[in-house]
């Protein structure tokens, strides 16, 4: 289980170095064709004749400075060093002064994207080879009942299940239920898994999750520490992520803009938070207001985020 989790925190980074890549790769094409672009022009300038020469020998030091770093970047270097409480700055044995701070940043920035890339195509390909690796069937543990025979199966208590048999065992383990009284709720509200809800907002998210092939229970009670001593919540929705089969509580906040409810809540948060259940990791919070209904897109997105 935590193995499907591994691979896929990979892929993710994974992904986002190769878009470092890309973006290095493009930077480094723009730079080459800008400093063919001022060869070129350094050529065209030194043949056109005498009175081109002259007028080029006008222009003041800075433009000559300009034009010699274009030329000589891909040959020469910054350099740093300090002076007093200040840095100086050159481009090889060429000192650039504080008008040429621009400069100094363009080159900087060049020379370390220049050395970024080949640590990044490396670690891609690290990651790579070891994604391979742990895509072998050895590394995960509940392929070893998997594959008893079906004789042995009835002999053997698996301590490491197969992810549809640990789902199947979560979903039937009993618990007792919360009865909603008529008088709660306005109309008899059922998901398309058969329990009743208490809102429209919770048939919304329950009906979502089935829809993504999601496993949850409704009003699960959990025993959490709270101070000294133990007590008992029953958040809307536990769900397991259905690659790393870790549970998550979903909680619906669907009267935020009444005060005894917030304050309530925010209580309850807080002993979620002392137990290991971290809001954008393992706790969802799903809101509304009298004024803001349930935004189901949100709810679509979480789940595709947090519990596939």
């Amino acid at each position: 289980m935590h193995i499907k989790r591994i691979q896929k925190e990979l892929m993710e980074e994974i992904e986002r170095l190769r878009r470092v890549e890309q973006y290095l790769v493009h930077e480094s094409e723009k730079n080459v064709r800008s400093s063919n672009q001022g060869d070129r022009d350094k050529e065209r300038e030194s043949n056109r004749g005498d009175r081109d020469k002259e007028r080029e020998s006008n222009r003041g030091d800075r433009d000559k400075e300009r034009v010699g770093i274009r030329g000589d970047r891909e040959k020469e270097r910054l350099r740093c060093a300090k002076k007093g409480n200040y840095y100086r700055y050159y481009l090889g044995n060429r000192y650039l002064n504080k008008s040429q701070m621009n400069l100094v940043r363009e080159e900087a920035n060049r020379e370390y994207r220049e050395k970024l890339i080949r640590p990044v195509r490396t670690k891609i390909v690290k990651l790579e080879h070891l994604l391979k690796d742990l895509s072998g069937e050895w590394y995960e543990p509940e392929n070893v009942y998997d594959k008893l025979h079906p004789a042995r199966k009835q002999l053997v208590d698996p301590i490491v299940p197969p992810a549809e048999e640990y789902i199947k065992r979560w979903l039937n383990e009993p618990y007792e239920i919360w009865e909603i009284r008529d008088e709660e709720v306005s109309g008899a509200l059922y998901s398309q898994n058969g329990e009743r809800v208490r809102s429209k907002s919770e048939l919304i998210i329950a009906d979502t999750l089935a829809r993504y092939g999601v496993p949850y229970k409704y009003e699960y009670p959990l025993k959490l520490k709270n101070g000294s001593g133990v007590v008992t919540k029953r958040p809307d929705f536990v769900a397991l992520n259905k690659t790393t089969l870790e549970m998550v509580i979903i909680e619906h906040l669907g009267m935020l803009d009444q005060e005894r409810y917030y304050r309530n809540n925010i209580e309850k948060i807080d002993i979620y938070e002392k137990n290991g259940y971290l809001i954008g990791k393992n706790l969802l919070l799903l809101h509304e207001t009298s004024y803001n209904a349930l935004d189901t897109g949100l709810v679509e997105r979480y789940i595709e985020q947090f519990l596939l």
